[in-house]
């Protein structure tokens, strides 16, 4: 061990200095990206992160609003372009590395494993790879290969259900769930935004979150339909924009609201930062993904306070409790959908329990100190 290195669990050493490098393989701001940001917020001070990121964009912006040092690679995003260059990618994160002395390099996104690991052979450098997304067996076949399985010393998953592949594989793997700030979200009032949008009066059912098929909206826009009918008063939120507007998913989802004359009752916001405030602006949050690695917006809405209907996709069973803090419906039916958010909106006190009995779940098991302090352990 060289002088001034620390012991983490299991042989995973961090030298000093304590800079951490950070990976993120899109410009633009989703699940995973959040998640960074907030544990970066709460972040040790022993530590000195600086975040790198393939071009200019909302994820280069909050980082430097945050503080933290953004460094741009000027590389295309393997999350936005099927023809990228991986070669570029793989020197230019090497000689990031390289300058910026780092101690650690954190992937945040799995397309950039790659280019960690080659960061980390060049600099002999440890190299900690998060797993924010579900994995075929060919990815994990890919992983396995001599140079990455011995490159990245651990692998952090967000649920169990993410790890479990890792598992299987006998690649070394702890789950470290994502976080949320309940102060930020718990504070915010979305009466100003019900009053924008002309909604005073009304009851809101909503979704957030990148407009991508997997994220089911079109589920929500059925299940919007037969709500409708039964429920006058309801109104519907889509929030959140399509990272891939040339493929017209979201165009297709409007032009489908119109054909079936309901374009007064749905309101498609686009992309929101206040988020905290459009939760609560909200009756009833809907997450109707039909494929889920966690649902960050799930664990936001029960932080601000706001009753969810959620599918049994993926890790979102690891998060709730069908009936204690959340409801559950299963994926890709929007009848099971639409009845569940009939339910809610004719019951007050159930949305009231369901609401106070989440923000307990968030304050006892995804308080975002709580993941940078396991964080800050790992790291050792």
């Amino acid at each position: 061990m060289t002088a001034g290195a620390v012991p983490g669990p299991e042989g995973f050493v961090v030298p000093e200095p304590r800079h951490v490098l950070y990976l993120v393989s899109a410009p633009f701001v989703g699940g995973g990206e959040n998640s960074l940001l907030a544990v970066l917020a709460h972040l040790s001070r022993r530590w000195e992160p600086v975040v790198a990121v393939p071009s200019e964009g909302e994820m280069a912006r909050r980082v430097r609003e945050a503080g933290v040092d953004v460094r741009v690679l000027r590389v295309r995003s393997p999350n936005l372009h099927r023809w990228w260059n991986p070669m570029a990618t793989l020197r230019r994160v090497a000689a990031l590395a390289a300058e910026v002395d780092a101690s650690l390099i954190h992937v945040n996104s799995l397309p950039y494993v790659y280019a960690g690991v080659h960061a980390g052979g060049r600099t002999r450098t440890p190299v900690l790879c998060h797993v924010r997304d579900l994995v075929e067996p060919a990815w994990i076949a890919s992983v396995r290969r001599k140079a990455v399985r011995e490159g990245v010393r651990l692998w952090l998953a967000i649920t169990d259900h993410c790890a479990r592949p890792f598992r299987e594989a006998a690649l070394p793997v702890e789950v470290l769930h994502n976080g949320v700030d309940l102060e930020a979200l718990g504070g915010s009032d979305g009466a100003a935004l019900r009053r924008e949008w002309g909604l005073e009066g009304r009851q809101v059912v909503g979704v957030l979150g990148y407009v991508i098929p997997r994220k089911g909206h079109e589920v929500f826009v059925e299940a919007g339909m037969a709500l409708a009918e039964r429920v006058p008063e309801a109104r519907f939120l889509v929030v959140g924009d399509d990272p891939f507007p040339a493929r017209g998913f979201l165009e297709g989802l409007r032009a489908r609201v119109l054909q079936v004359g309901l374009a007064e009752r749905f309101i498609f916001t686009g992309f929101r930062r206040d988020v905290g405030a459009v939760l609560r602006a909200m009756d009833v949050l809907a997450m109707p993904s039909w494929e889920e690695p966690f649902g960050r917006v799930l664990i936001e809405a029960m932080a601000a306070g706001t009753p969810v209907v959620a599918t049994r996709a993926g890790g979102v069973p690891e998060a709730v409790t069908d009936g204690v803090d959340a409801l559950l419906v299963p994926p890709r039916e929007p009848r099971a959908l639409a009845e569940a958010l009939e339910r809610l909106l004719g019951d007050p006190a159930l949305r009231g329990r369901l609401a106070e009995a989440g923000q307990r779940t968030v304050r006892e098991r995804f308080d975002v100190r709580v993941t940078a302090a396991r964080l800050d352990a790992i790291y050792g």
